[in-house]
C-alpha cells in the first residue's frame, strides 16, 4: 500500500478518536492501518491508548505496548503510555517511573512526558522539587499544554 494512504487511515483515526470520538471508527482505521503496516509504532501506540482509556481494556493494551516496544524499544509517546497504564491500572510504580525515565532519556523535550512524569512524581512519589522542574519545562516547551498548567497550579 501507498505510504500516503497509510498516513491518510492514521490521523482519520486519530480525528474518529480525538475529535469526533466515534471510537469504533477509530478502532476499525487503525486496525486497516495496522493490517497494512503491522510494524506502524504510531498506530499500536494510539490503538493501545485507545484499547485503555476507552475500551478499559489493559491487559490488551499492555500487550498492543510491548509489541510497539518490541519494534522501537526508544519511541517516548509508547513508553509514556505504558508508564500511565502500569501507574494506574497495575500500581507498579518502580515500572512505572523507568518507563517515564526511558521515554524522557529519548524524547527529553517531550511536553507531554515531562508533564505526566512530574505529576507521577507529585501524586505518587511526593517529589514537589523534582516534579515543579518538570511542569516548568513543559511549559517553557509547551505554554499551552492545559493538563500541564492546571497540575502545575495544583502543585503551588
Amino acid at each position: 500500500s501507498q505510504p500516503g494512504h497509510l498516513t491518510t487511515l492514521y490521523n482519520f483515526a486519530g480525528l474518529m478518536k480525538n475529535v469526533r470520538h466515534e471510537y469504533d471508527e477509530a478502532e476499525d482505521l487503525y486496525k486497516r492501518v495496522l493490517q497494512l503496516q503491522p510494524k506502524d509504532v504510531g498506530a499500536l501506540c494510539n490503538y493501545g491508548s485507545l484499547l485503555y482509556e476507552v475500551r478499559k481494556e489493559a491487559v490488551l493494551a499492555e500487550r498492543v505496548y510491548k509489541h510497539a516496544l518490541s519494534i522501537d524499544p526508544g519511541d517516548g509517546a509508547v513508553l509514556c503510555n505504558y508508564a500511565l497504564l502500569l501507574n494506574h491500572d497495575r500500581k507498579d510504580y518502580d515500572a512505572a517511573q523507568f518507563m517515564y525515565q526511558m521515554a524522557l532519556h529519548h524524547e527529553p523535550n517531550d511536553p507531554t512526558s515531562l508533564s505526566n512524569y512530574a505529576l507521577f512524581l507529585q501524586t505518587v512519589r511526593h517529589d514537589y522539587v523534582r516534579a515543579e522542574a518538570l511542569y516548568k519545562m513543559a511549559l517553557d516547551l509547551d505554554g499551552g499544554l492545559v493538563h500541564a498548567i492546571c497540575n502545575y497550579a495544583s502543585l503551588l
